[in-house]
């Protein structure tokens, strides 16, 4: 928990009573290999700090389980659109290892959000960050060729080539594991 708390303050300092609002409310959660976090159609209800671990978000689509994202420690994991509406997800969220998680619920979150100014400042620096991987993430998928997708995910998150299997690295890439292979003989 101290892990966390010394992130956020690192991001920006919190008061007393966010460091004791938060001592008082987080939750740890322990998911071994392969549980599922969330999944399709339930309502995402607590913002994840991954304490130790890999987590993936993918979606299943005419049987194809496609990777959305890959989340390591040190990493916020949710279910943006679901969280943040209190809708259905419309993704599923696994443990790709033995994973701890420290989080807060949603209510939890809505209340530091109205009360701590300090709290605020610090979702918005997450949001930032979080908001400019996925926007460089888009562009790669959508406008680079398959050879340059992967270079690219090489140099942005290198640990996710001893972590997850080849399989999971291509359906992040969105490729068939053949075109991964083929590539990865190549510039390897």
């Amino acid at each position: 928990m101290e892990e966390l708390l010394s992130y956020l303050q690192g991001i920006f300092p919190m008061s007393d009573e966010l460091l004791d609002y938060l001592r008082k409310h987080l939750q740890v959660k322990k998911l071994e290999r392969n549980d599922m976090l969330l999944r399709e159609g339930r309502v995402c209800s607590h913002i994840y700090f991954i304490l130790t671990g890999v987590m993936r978000c993918y979606y299943e689509k005419r049987g194809l389980e496609v990777n959305n994202w890959v989340y390591r420690e040190g990493d916020v994991i949710v279910s943006v659109s679901s969280f943040f509406t209190q809708r259905p997800s419309r993704e599923n969220i696994q443990a790709l290892e033995d994973t701890i998680l420290i989080g807060v619920s949603f209510q939890e979150y809505a209340f530091m959000k109205k009360n701590f100014l300090e709290f605020n400042y610090i979702r918005a620096e997450l949001l930032e960050k979080y908001y400019s991987i996925a926007d460089d993430w888009a562009f790669d998928i959508k406008m680079e060729p398959a050879k340059e997708k992967y270079k690219s995910l090489k140099k942005r998150q290198p640990w996710l080539f001893g972590r997850i299997q080849a399989k999971q690295i291509a359906s992040l890439l969105a490729m068939k594991e053949e075109t991964l292979s083929r590539i990865r003989k190549k510039l390897d």
